[in-house]
């Protein structure tokens, strides 16, 4: 049982870039916090991405209130440490 369930989390990790986010979400995020670099709220800002404060994954959910911009470097780091909860 134990196999099976870290097989479905694991599956759920792997896929979480393919689930759907909620655009209006998004949007309201990106509304309250421009781009660090250019200051828009629309479009490419180089060098930074969204990321979920609690990932998906983890449990977090995905509204603006829980999003943040962090530059690439530091997204890669979070999310390797955030592999952490898929293990039971």
């Amino acid at each position: 049982m134990k196999a099976l369930l870290t097989c479905i989390l694991l599956a759920v990790a792997l896929n979480a870039d393919a689930l759907p986010r909620s655009k209006s979400e998004l949007y309201q995020f990106r509304k309250s916090n421009p781009c660090p670099v250019n200051g828009k709220q629309h479009g490419a800002c180089k060098g930074w991405q969204i990321d979920h404060k609690v990932a998906l994954h983890c449990g977090g959910v995905d509204k603006a209130t829980n999003m943040q911009w962090l530059s690439v470097a530091e997204h890669k780091a979070k999310t390797k440490r955030e592999r952490k909860c898929l293990k039971l």
